[in-house]
């Protein structure tokens, strides 16, 4: 397994600029053909469900992360991103990527509510 110095594996950081602009058009081409994402109490949704809820401006208005403690590993076509966001209420962030097409692409995101952190 490979440790990378950087802090994105390719299309990470376009991954959350798609989704804080609301563009599901373009979230779309950047996740996987099997894509789900777990939400912090448990709901599963899979890609159809969460391109319209990440193309919805009906809501509250994204609230720009604020991302820090980044992890990447990479082992072959399959690459793991974890990382700690503040912006939505002390999150602990694990997205997978799948080599697909030739592209590196999500496949899976969970979000995990870390309690008593003092962050």
């Amino acid at each position: 397994m490979q440790l990378m110095a950087t802090v994105n594996p390719p299309g990470a950081a376009r991954v959350n600029e798609t989704f804080a602009a609301y563009d599901s058009k373009a979230y779309e081409q950047l996740t996987a053909r099997e894509f789900e994402r777990v939400t912090i109490d448990g709901a599963t949704m899979l890609r159809g469900g969460f391109m319209a809820a990440a193309g919805d401006r009906a809501g509250a208005p994204s609230r720009d992360p604020n991302h820090s403690e980044f992890r990447v590993r990479v082992h072959d076509s399959i690459a793991t991103l974890v990382y700690f966001n503040r912006a939505a209420d002390q999150q602990r962030v694990t997205r997978v990527f799948v080599r697909e097409e030739g592209t590196w692409k999500q496949r899976h995101t969970q979000a995990t509510r870390v309690l008593g952190t003092g962050r």
